[in-house]
């Protein structure tokens, strides 16, 4: 089986994108039996000759969720010379905020971001394309499911990230978010700022670390400026210089959008051996014997992390145990068939309704 995929690259997200969709590229290539070809919606709809032969020589086209007019023009050019077409929802495009959606610059009257097409009707449209789609978190694929049959298929992930990031001395204790920009928002609303603000004033030796594509949030924590560091995960060396520094890791999320979130930020910090503190979802709470969980009140996060701040090489050992052990257990590479099945499964569903 040849699988093309079709990743989404506007430039905020892009950087970080294109690796993700590749890295399963090679994880096919190393791992199974099958290939594997990325190209990028821009490419797509450039028409590129090259990028039109690799999507006409797939079997399967692995579409990420992030829709739009033109791309849903392309799946039904797809459909009509019987390709299968399987949606990846990797992220809940249809909750976005819309400050915070990763969209691309378009020029005016560009209908491929028309916002008379809000993205629960692009979601909806794209599904109804898809043979079938494969989705992060149980509530997620049970929203496409209204729409077409939808499988729950986990966050793996990428172990060979963090091969080479060495944990470093420093003073005071750092706390680590990493996110999007969309993830960013659900931080805003968990109650967690205010308890950043009232620790930072009472602690200065209490770092904060934050990993995203621009310094979205960065700007809009209100905590000391010395107090605080944006890292861009887009750059190699940005990126290590993150992970090699967070002591805790911090997932706060809410919300409708929260509760849909996959576990892959979990499993990163699991990797890299660092203990972490999670919003109450059920994608924290399948992997609740791995760290700990808390509500979305200011004073719940700020006890929580003193907390864990005060027993921090306790929490260290802790996390170097079941917990890394667990992430390593969960590596892309060692997970691929299982993705791989469930390619098959709707491929061969797919092909007998054909």
């Amino acid at each position: 089986m040849h699988i093309a995929y079709v990743c989404a690259d506007p430039p905020s997200i892009a950087a970080r994108n294109k690796p993700t969709y590749q890295a399963l590229v090679d994880a096919i290539h190393h791992n199974s039996r099958h290939s594997a070809c990325l190209v990028t919606v821009n490419e797509l709809t450039g028409d590129q000759p090259g990028v039109q032969s690799q999507c006409a020589a797939a079997d399967v086209i692995v579409v990420q969720g992030d829709f739009n007019l033109n791309l849903l023009r392309r799946m039904q050019r797809w459909r009509a010379d019987d390709k299968v077409l399987i949606a990846n929802l990797d992220d809940v495009y249809h909750l976005l905020p819309t400050d915070g959606a990763p969209r691309s610059p378009v020029d005016p009257g560009d209908e491929a971001r028309d916002p008379s097409f809000p993205a629960p009707l692009l979601l909806g449209w794209g599904l109804q394309l898809a043979h079938a789609a494969i989705a992060c978190s149980p509530r997620l694929a049970d929203d496409c499911s209204r729409f077409t049959r939808a499988y729950y298929v986990p966050d793996f992930v990428d172990l060979s990230q963090f091969d080479t990031i060495v944990t470093q001395t420093h003073n005071g204790i750092v706390l680590g978010w990493r996110g999007s920009r969309a993830q960013a928002h659900a931080f805003l609303d968990s109650g967690l700022p205010e308890a950043l603000r009232e620790i930072c004033r009472a602690l200065p030796s209490m770092l904060i670390a934050l990993g995203e594509p621009e310094p979205y949030l960065f700007s809009r924590l209100s905590v000391p400026e010395q107090q605080k560091q944006f890292y861009s995960l887009d750059q190699p060396a940005s990126a290590a210089a993150f992970w090699s520094s967070v002591d805790i890791g911090l997932w706060p999320t809410c919300g409708a959008y929260g509760q849909r979130l996959g576990r892959l930020a979990l499993l990163e910090y699991m990797a890299m051996r660092i203990p972490w503190l999670a919003s109450e979802t059920q994608a924290a709470y399948e992997l609740r014997s791995c760290g700990r969980l808390v509500k979305n009140q200011a004073q719940d996060w700020q006890r929580a992390i003193l907390q864990m701040a005060a027993t921090l090489e306790n929490q260290r050992s802790l996390a170097a145990g079941n917990p890394y052990i667990f992430a390593l257990s969960q590596g892309l590479d060692s997970n691929i068939e299982k993705v791989l099945a469930v390619y098959d499964e709707i491929y061969c569903s797919a092909s007998i309704l054909a």
